[in-house]
């Protein structure tokens, strides 16, 4: 018997990408989107004198800050697909060994 190893439940890694490719990327994508919306402001807001002076930059860095939540929800997509193959992977490789052990002491797979 082994011990101090580890050991890997797929179904785990299954429920993880679920929650990266549903709750994480839909919120993240939300706050993209919520991010968007706020930057059509009213440059006026700020007044004559202070928008010149602070309405560009303040859309200029709610625009950068919109296209970086962005890259991070496709980055949690990537990351959610990557972890589906990593379950399956490893639900692959056990099947796999489980018909090298049952072809070596002549049992069927089941």
């Amino acid at each position: 018997m082994t011990r101090g190893g580890y050991q890997v439940d797929p179904n785990e890694l299954t429920k993880f990408a679920a929650y990266l490719s549903g709750t994480a990327h839909t919120e993240i994508t939300d706050a993209a989107n919520s991010v968007h919306a706020a930057n059509g402001f009213d440059n006026n807001a700020f007044g004559i004198f202070a928008a010149q002076l602070l309405a560009v930059p303040a859309r200029i860095a709610m625009g950068v800050a919109a296209s970086n939540l962005n890259d991070l929800a496709s980055e949690i997509s990537a990351a959610a697909d990557l972890t589906t193959k990593t379950a399956d992977n490893y639900n692959q490789n056990e099947k796999n060994s489980a018909g090298s052990f049952h072809a070596i002491d002549g049992s069927t797979a089941t």
